[in-house]
């Protein structure tokens, strides 16, 4: 779905198997699609810029977001000194939202 974060697969050490569920810390998610990306199919992730991000409902403006517990949608950072992926340029509108974020990811 547009906006997903996407992580590299645990098994293996190449960017091969994409996978996007499942709680991860922020330094094992490669970016964030930007498309609907049919399985087995190529699609644009986007490591860094702005752009739009899948959100779990907790997410402010200009907060740091951080992968939730499902590992696919961002939800606020617990506190300043934790990891983030991105910065929010706007307020989400509920589960499942998406909003337009500054993105940085170092997977």
């Amino acid at each position: 779905a547009v906006g997903t974060l996407i992580q590299r697969d645990d098994a293996t050490s190449t960017y091969d198997g994409i996978v996007s569920g499942g709680a991860v810390s922020c330094q094992r998610i490669i970016g964030v699609s930007q498309h609907a990306i049919a399985a087995g199919s190529y699609g644009f992730i986007l490591r860094k810029g702005i752009g739009t991000i899948l959100c779990d409902g907790s997410v402010s403006v200009d907060t740091a977001v951080c992968p939730d517990s499902t590992g696919g949608q961002a939800t606020d950072v617990a506190s300043v000194t934790d990891a983030a992926i991105a910065v929010a340029l706007a307020n989400d509108s509920g589960v499942g939202t998406t909003v337009a974020a500054y993105i940085d990811c170092k997977g």
